[in-house]
């Protein structure tokens, strides 16, 4: 009896045991769960903060984005009379400027022929007016022609598409050419230059150009020496500089080394603005 009670405690506290055991596998993977699910939790939250500032990062990006069309926008507007202020202010500064040629190039005088080239440009309107003239054809054609409404609307609004896309172009060619021409017009007032012409009177004479400074002439036959007033707008005479101006043609054409001239330059003016 003593034996079968001593059994029976053994068995009872293998079965407590047993049942605590359990008790803490349960306790322990529930923990363990909590713990994974609290870590999502937090890993959730700090991923959806990060899409957070992304959105509204990409909203800044976006405002900032309409703000730079809608400028665009308005700079696109101010083109053509951008480009026309400058067609208007080179005009004006080459009938200001000392009437010399450019021989460097081939023609009797590339910088007036780059004017007119220029004036051309400016003034070519064909393209548009051809183009406005077509759309406005086909308009009529909608007019009498209420089935095909919608396509022929399809089609005037891609023919004004192409008439803008010709206009952009051309006045980025327009742009172009001008800046070709400032930098040209640029690049005359540091050259010097010397070639054969006609003074307004017919006599053949050599004119040498110092940039900006000076424009003067020879005659072929050396006895007449003068420079280019631009106050008066017309040649005078000075033939104390002929020599001087003998020199400049030659340094001009590398038949003398470079010195120091002696020359007329017209008088300082004050710019009133």
């Amino acid at each position: 009896m003593a034996q079968f009670r001593s059994i029976a405690r053994w068995g009872l506290g293998a079965v407590l045991l047993a049942g605590t055991t359990l008790v803490c596998a349960q306790d322990q993977s529930a923990g363990e769960r909590y713990a994974r699910i609290l870590a999502d939790t937090q890993s959730l939250e700090r991923y959806n903060e990060q899409l957070s500032d992304q959105v509204t990062s990409q909203q800044s990006q976006t405002a900032e984005l309409e703000r730079q069309l809608e400028e665009m926008d308005a700079t696109g507007a101010q083109v053509p009379s951008l480009i026309q202020k400058m067609f208007d202010s080179l005009e004006a500064f080459v009938a200001a400027d000392l009437p010399f040629l450019d021989p460097t190039q081939a023609g009797p005088d590339t910088r007036e022929e780059r004017m007119g080239r220029l004036r051309e440009l400016m003034a070519d309107t064909s393209t548009t007016d051809a183009d406005a003239g077509t759309t406005g054809q086909d308009g009529g054609a909608v007019a009498t022609n209420e089935e095909s409404a919608g396509s022929a609307e399809g089609a005037a609004e891609a023919a004004q598409q192409e008439i803008v896309a010709k206009q952009h172009a051309k006045n980025a060619e327009r742009y172009r050419r001008l800046l070709e021409a400032y930098q040209i017009e640029l690049d005359y007032g540091r050259t010097l230059v010397a070639y054969s012409g006609k003074l307004p009177d017919g006599r053949e004479a050599n004119f040498v150009r110092i940039g900006r400074v000076s424009l003067m002439y020879r005659t072929a036959d050396g006895e007449e020496a003068g420079y280019w007033d631009i106050g008066q707008k017309q040649w005078v005479v000075a033939n104390e500089y002929n020599k001087a101006i003998e020199n400049a043609v030659m340094m001009a054409t590398k038949e003398l080394a470079p010195e120091l001239l002696m020359i007329p330059v017209p008088a300082p003016k004050e710019v009133t603005q």
